[in-house]
């Protein structure tokens, strides 16, 4: 009785910490014999992973955009009845980055690495058809699979979430943005970088392009019928003049000229506007300004940056150390308890 209440680990509702050290002891020989396992296990899983070099840009958002040119216009044009469409927000470096748009256009370009052009859908092998793969993951998308889908539109779908595991963005609190690539091989890591840079000017560059195009597009229609309300109205002025010749002599003739009068310059306000903001919009139109500045653009790694071998073997022999003390701890819980 005696022993086995000195084996008890919890006596008078307090752990005996005498009693739980001479227990893990006791099982000394288990402790080391699954840490070494866990030990050669995650060694072997540590050279198997392939190493990954890392690659960064820093880019910062430019603040020029059409904006500033129309801003000027468009309290006038509002004041003046006249609905000017806003120019459209900057567009968010982060969003363009993790977009659909950029992914595609990096998986499908060429690119030629020491004398070799590829694609990163066959640099990756994810048009390898084969069922069987080392990676678990891999094998279960291939098991799922619809056969009946249209295999390119598979490759790109396993491409883009790749890829988008291997972009990653970072902004910080005064708006430096950091954008970096991992891949397999340390020129392809830097290339891909500082081909996101360009990427982001394309994007941005056709998208604030279209903007213009429709910016334009609608000042041309609002002066064409200011132009004609301007006609009108001087045709107006002009008939009333040529009817009344003695516009002084009457209170009710000369209210109706300011009237009349006072329209055709607000017509000739409103058209004077909209012709200024339509020779902006054409020059918005074709001006080619980047929406980012680089700070600093890539260069190729020396060093990889994953895996950290040494990490992943103490992490995994710490928790095969610490299994094996669970088990133990279980062990003897289940004898107490018969």
């Amino acid at each position: 009785m005696d022993k086995e209440n000195n084996l008890k680990i919890i006596r008078n509702d307090s752990i005996n910490f005498s009693a739980l050290f001479s227990l893990f002891v006791d099982g000394k020989k288990m402790i080391v014999r699954v840490s070494l396992i866990f030990l050669i296990i995650s060694i072997f899983y540590s050279l198997l992973i392939t190493p990954l070099f890392k690659s960064s840009i820093s880019v910062y958002p430019s603040d020029s955009s059409s904006s500033y040119n129309l801003g000027q216009f468009q309290g006038i044009a509002s004041n003046l009845g006249i609905g000017i469409p806003q120019s459209g927000k900057s567009l968010n470096i982060t969003d363009l980055v993790k977009s659909r748009r950029l992914y595609e256009m990096i998986l499908n370009k060429n690119w030629t690495v020491d004398n070799t052009s590829f694609n990163l859908i066959k640099y990756w092998k994810i048009d390898n058809d084969s069922f069987f793969s080392l990676n678990p993951i891999t094998m279960l998308k291939k098991m799922n699979s619809n056969n009946s889908i249209n295999k390119q539109e598979i490759y790109i779908e396993n491409a883009i979430l790749e890829i988008a595991n291997r972009i990653s963005v970072d902004e910080s609190s005064t708006g430096l943005i950091t954008i970096s690539v991992l891949m397999e091989n340390p020129k392809l890591s830097s290339m891909i970088a500082n081909y996101i840079y360009d990427a982001i000017k394309e994007i941005s560059n056709s998208s604030y392009s279209e903007q213009a195009v429709l910016n334009r597009k609608f000042i041309e229609q609002r002066q064409d019928i200011a132009q004609s309300a301007l006609i009108k109205a001087e045709e107006k002025l002009r008939d009333f003049r040529t009817n009344n010749i003695n516009v002084s002599d009457s209170p009710q003739l000369q209210l109706e000229f300011e009237r009349l009068l006072r329209q055709v310059e607000i017509q000739t306000q409103v058209y004077i506007t909209l012709t200024q903001q339509y020779e902006i919009a054409r020059i918005d139109e074709v001006k080619d300004t980047p929406s980012v500045i680089l700070l600093d653009d890539s260069i190729t790694p020396v060093k990889k940056h994953s895996p950290r071998r040494m990490f992943i073997v103490l992490i995994s022999t710490f928790f095969g150390a610490i299994i094996s003390l669970v088990a133990i701890l279980f062990k003897h819980i289940r004898r107490l308890n018969g």
